[in-house]
């Protein structure tokens, strides 16, 4: 990538099953030339996870290693083809590294991913999508039928409020995650951030164009 068109870095943040990865691949889907990384990929080993009152604490962002996700996004940003970690829930550990070239959009996305002021500092344009939390239980219920109801209410709840809420007052658009896949990339196509730095390197349609 020529270094003087460096590649635009979209940011995506959220509650956990507020759509935002649904989101991004609906993005890529439209336009190979949009990248999509996870914060996912930068979690610790589960053996090391906090406990919160009863539980081990998955929503913790002590989870995450931030100064290996800094890193691996600067030299993204410098147009530098770049190794990510790969992370397997199931296993609860890094698997290997996938490496990754960089296109002219970079999203990235996560529950938490504006916590860090070195991390939100890097974007050129934040989304923040909002969700219910009744819209917010059943979707992760759907992904993870064998989640405690106890842990949702006594932990992804009240941690994302402490650690990762404050995050929509840092963001230049914010979503309304309770809609539809269709009904949230419109509102998404419909934003000026979209107009000012997707559309025009990603070759995706105007807002006109979609319906």
């Amino acid at each position: 990538m020529p270094p003087e068109q460096p590649p635009i870095f979209i940011g995506l943040a959220g509650p956990s099953g507020a759509g935002k990865t649904t989101l991004v691949r609906a993005i890529k889907d439209e336009n190979p030339h949009v990248t999509h990384i996870r914060l996912d990929g930068f979690f610790k080993p589960y053996e090391t996870f906090p406990s919160y009152k009863r539980w081990v604490n998955r929503e913790s962002p002590e989870n995450i290693e931030w100064d290996m996700l800094h890193a691996a996004l600067l030299k993204l940003r410098s147009g530098a083809p770049t190794e990510f970690p790969v992370y397997e829930k199931k296993s609860g550990v890094q698997s290997g590294t996938e490496l990754i070239t960089p296109t002219p959009i970079i999203f990235v996305e996560g529950y938490l991913l504006y916590y860090d002021p070195r991390i939100r500092n890097l974007f050129d344009a934040k989304f923040y999508l909002t969700v219910s939390v009744e819209q917010q239980y059943a979707r992760k219920k759907n992904r993870w039928p064998e989640m405690d109801d106890a842990y949702f209410y006594d932990v992804v709840v009240p941690i994302f409020e402490m650690h990762g809420s404050h995050g929509a007052r840092f963001a230049d658009e914010i979503l309304d995650g309770d809609v539809s896949e269709g009904a949230l990339l419109h509102q998404l196509i419909q934003t000026r951030t979209y107009e000012k730095f997707i559309r025009p390197r990603a070759n995706l349609p105007h807002a006109s164009g979609i319906r």
